[in-house]
């Protein structure tokens, strides 16, 4: 290997990183649930209606995480809890057991 000689250990430099960009999906943490081995957002489906979309989570950073949907056909049009997510699936598991 050749190796720049102008480079010494410990030494500081700038440099450009170029990224790939892609659009995904991010949510605040306190938009996902984990629930019996998987992770979830609820969508608000109407007004204070809901339902649960599985997701794959990918990156984490800062208190947001990057998810992928298994149906992104089912989010047109309506909106992520990104707040209280676990409160909501307490009272809609308690829900349906009472039922």
């Amino acid at each position: 290997e050749q190796y720049d000689n102008s480079l010494i250990p410990g030494m500081y430099m700038n440099a450009e990183i170029e990224v790939a960009t892609n659009n995904a999906f991010v949510i605040p943490n306190d938009g996902l649930v984990r629930f019996e081995g998987k992770e979830y957002v609820y969508l608000e489906t109407r007004n204070k209606k809901y339902e649960m979309q599985e997701v794959t989570i990918q990156n984490n950073e800062n208190g947001y995480t990057q998810i992928t949907l298994a149906d992104t056909n089912n989010v047109k049009n309506k909106t992520f809890v990104i707040n209280g997510a676990y409160t909501l699936l307490m009272k809609m598991k308690n829900r349906s057991e009472e039922e």
